[in-house]
């Protein structure tokens, strides 16, 4: 993931977070914040790799639907500028 991504993606996490499961905020945050592999997650949580795979991607699309439906961080950054 480039970085503009992973900010973008943080900034989702930030402000959509709540609509995601215990389980899937603490995946996203562990490779976003302490950039943690697939693998090291996979091994934290006993799961599969691609079980980390598979939920880091839904969550992020559904953190990106939510901002796509709300659009609240379009409306705060229009409030900034």
């Amino acid at each position: 993931m480039k970085l503009d991504q992973l900010l973008q993606t943080n900034v989702l996490l930030d402000f959509y977070g709540g609509i995601l499961t215990d389980n899937q905020k603490k995946i996203v945050r562990s490779y976003l914040d302490f950039n943690a592999s697939l693998a090291e997650i996979a091994e934290e949580l006993k799961i599969s790799r691609q079980a980390v795979s598979d939920v880091l991607r839904r969550s992020i699309k559904k953190l990106e639907e939510m901002e796509e439906q709300l659009g609240l961080i379009k409306k705060y950054r229009k409030i900034l500028v």
